[in-house]
């Protein structure tokens, strides 16, 4: 049983938990105490090391990885990013052990799938536009080399009102392979075309 070092991020501070007897970790946060921004590292000290108890005063599991794990014969989550209104969650997770994710859209408050579209096969990575709209994922080609990068406009209560993900980036040469990441402001994506050798943003 044990946690990693919280990260601030928002009006939240982020950890994630391991607990004994459980293969998976929890994915945790807690609100910050708007007094004191440097309170939470004694909070977190005087933690008593039990399961039951939380890490900060009003931790919330906005992801226990060891739930998305039953009935599985295989699990591994790859991104898992929270939305710029830290109401919604974006994650990927393989449940077949092939390198391929699926991309699901969750409420924090209530859990609720919001969106997940069963046909979509893409890599691990995750990242949010500026708003609670958009999200931004990589495909991958049979060799399993993230190649294209297309941004997934969520909303829309029919089908008709549900746009075409749309594709922005596509890398056709083999040897180079696609990762994206956001800057430290969280207002630019950056795209990386890179090989063994050499790398582009």
């Amino acid at each position: 049983t044990d946690h990693t070092v919280p990260s601030s991020e928002g009006d939240y501070l982020y950890y994630s938990r391991t607990f004994e007897g459980k293969s998976y970790r929890s994915y945790c946060r807690a609100p910050k105490n708007s007094s004191d921004d440097d309170s939470w590292i004694e909070q977190a000290k005087s933690w008593d090391g039990t399961t039951a108890s939380p890490i900060l005063p009003g931790e919330q599991v906005y992801l226990d990885v060891n739930e998305l794990a039953k009935d599985q014969t295989y699990c591994s989550t790859g991104g898992v990013s929270v939305s710029p209104s830290s109401t919604q969650l974006a994650y990927t997770v393989d449940f077949t052990g092939n390198e391929v994710s699926g991309l699901y859209i969750t409420d924090i408050a209530t859990g609720e799938i919001i969106d997940h579209d069963e046909t979509l096969e893409c890599g691990k990575n995750v990242k949010w536009g500026s708003d609670d709209t958009t999200v931004f994922y990589l495909k991958m080609d049979e060799q399993k080399r993230p190649y294209q990068l297309y941004r997934r406009t969520l909303g829309g209560s029919s089908p008709e009102e549900k746009k075409e993900d749309e594709l922005l980036y596509e890398e056709l040469n083999e040897l180079y392979w696609v990762g994206m990441s956001k800057s430290f402001d969280e207002k630019y994506l950056f795209v990386s075309s890179q090989s063994k050798e050499t790398s582009e943003v």
